[in-house]
This record gives structure tokens, sequence and C-alpha cells, in this order.
């Protein structure tokens, strides 16, 4: 929910027309990884539990996200709604890697 919000108020700092759809793509999806990635690090140093896992946790949360979208991009600024279908299943084959595959 938070992260969401985040993606979806980061393009609306940028106020500059000349910025393509590509650019505004990987704001708003790094505004909402970095916001998930600061509250996955909130919560793992209130309860005392800072140490490899967060590193890991973010860095493949990070190499996951550019892989969709350097995959997906192209789909998703295209606003083509047959485009966006082939983005979904992008989307679930991420989310496969997820969670068949846990980081310890």
């Amino acid at each position: 929910g938070m992260s969401s919000f985040f993606a979806t108020l980061g393009p609306t700092f940028v106020r500059d027309e000349s910025v393509g759809p590509y650019p505004l793509l990987w704001i708003s999806v790094g505004a909402g990884w970095l916001c998930g990635s600061a509250a996955f690090a909130l919560i793992a140093l209130l309860s005392g539990h800072l140490h490899m896992a967060l590193l890991t946790g973010t860095i493949s949360s990070f190499c996951l996200f550019s892989l969709f979208l350097l995959a997906a991009s192209k789909m998703l600024t295209q606003c083509d709604p047959d485009e966006f279908m082939k983005v979904i299943v992008y989307m679930d084959a991420f989310l496969l890697i997820v969670v068949s595959i846990p980081v310890f």
C-alpha cells in the first residue's frame, strides 16, 4: 500500500515536460522500491535482525525490479491493452521467481 502510494507520488514531482515516459516509469518504480526497502530496513533495525538478509533482500528486489523494467518498460509505455496483458504475464513470472526462490 505505502510503496504504491510513493510509486504514484514519485512522478508528480517531475514537472519538466521534456521528461519521457521511460524515466518516469523508472522514477515511479524506483520510488516504490525505495519506500519498501526503507520500511524493510526500519523493521529489521527495530526488531534487532539487521544482518545479511536485509542487504540480500534489498539487492535482489532491486535486481528483479530492474529486470522487470528492462523486459516490460516498452510495453508499459505503449498503452496498448494487448501489450498490457503481456506485462501481467511478466509480473506473474517475476512473482513466481520471488515466491519459489526464497532468500535466507
